[in-house]
């Protein structure tokens, strides 16, 4: 099985079908193969796409360092090691520690804030490829994690872990039938990690399937405001037929800088700031912290805010917790 999936992850990540084929380009010529690759893979109505280039996977134990304590870009990068990523599911990272990630590709869709604290639920997967076979590791990270799940499902032939729920939420929220984390070794490179086990299925459905319809397609205005480049960005389209005030939002993170853009709606002469301060806090004013902030409106009605971080600095936290939240701007 291993054989075969690795067989068609060459086929499918290193061939970019010709616009003849699909109709239309699947996005900007920018993106990596690998990146081409997930998006293809990934349930047609997703509205979320983030993406981490070149990372190291973290361990179980925090790393000790001097001085700052990494540089702002990973705090973006874990966004997509979500479920993977958390303190009660650190000891499955042992195998995986400082394993060089190629690229990480994690689609979402229907994200909402479930608790006062500002914790956000998605269906979603991320699809982790990395730089190397994970040789032993893999046997290693397949015995902890199949001794460790709550359960084993099988779907087309693939075994799927399944362990507990990670999104903390408030009590008047309730779970959904498809929330759990659910994760699948898809090759010895190639790992899958899910918060639906619906929206897994769809990406073990479409593993061989190309399709003119994609999620994300080259059409969307979004892409213009993204460095796909970056080693951290973020995509979000608010789908048309929903009451909505944003066409979308992006996010690109470099070592020391991160730079939000706003595609609204309303293209009138709005005092960008301002329209920063209202939609993330409403009254209290994160922009007015000591992080300074760059205001931007666009003469084509895009509006940004950017700044320049070095570092998980106590006046950072806020803004790490604010990119993990755009998801469910509308």
């Amino acid at each position: 099985m291993f054989g075969h999936i690795l067989f068609l992850m060459i086929l499918v990540w290193s061939f970019v079908p010709p616009s003849a084929v699909l109709g239309r380009e699947l996005a900007p010529a920018g993106l990596s193969p690998e990146i081409r690759g997930a998006i293809g893979w990934l349930p047609t109505d997703s509205d979320t796409l983030h993406v981490a280039q070149a990372f190291e996977m973290p361990g179980p134990e925090p790393q000790k360092q001097v001085g700052p304590l990494r540089d702002f870009r990973y705090g973006g990068q874990l966004f997509v090691l979500e479920g993977l990523f958390e303190p009660v599911h650190k000891k499955y990272l042992k195998p995986l520690g400082g394993r060089k990630v190629l690229v990480a590709v994690r689609g979402e869709r229907n994200s909402e804030v479930v608790s006062k604290f500002g914790s956000v639920r998605s269906e979603g997967c991320s699809i982790i490829l990395f730089k190397d076979d994970l040789g032993t590791a893999a046997k290693e990270w397949t015995d902890l994690i199949r001794a460790g799940a709550d359960q084993i499902r099988r779907h087309n032939g693939h075994e799927v872990f399944v362990l507990g729920k990670t999104t903390v939420m408030d009590g008047w929220v309730k779970p959904k039938p498809w929330q759990g984390t659910f994760l699948v070794l898809l090759t010895p490179k190639c790992l899958l990690c899910a918060s639906s086990d619906k929206y897994l299925e769809y990406v073990l459905d479409h593993l061989e399937s190309w399709s003119a319809v994609r999620a994300f397609p080259e059409t969307l205005v979004e892409w213009q405001h993204v460095d796909t480049t970056a080693p951290g960005w973020m995509l979000h389209h608010v789908p048309a037929g929903s009451v909505r005030s944003i066409i979308g939002v992006t996010v690109t993170l470099t070592r020391d800088r991160c730079r939000i853009v706003y595609l609204p709606l309303d293209k009138t002469n709005q005092d960008p700031k301002e329209f920063v301060r209202n939609r993330w806090l409403g009254k209290d004013s994160i922009v007015d912290m000591a992080t300074p902030y760059d205001f931007e409106r666009a003469e084509n009605g895009t509006i940004s805010v950017s700044t320049g971080l070095e570092a998980f600095e106590p006046e950072n936290w806020l803004l790490i917790w604010r990119l993990g939240s755009l998801q469910t701007e509308s």
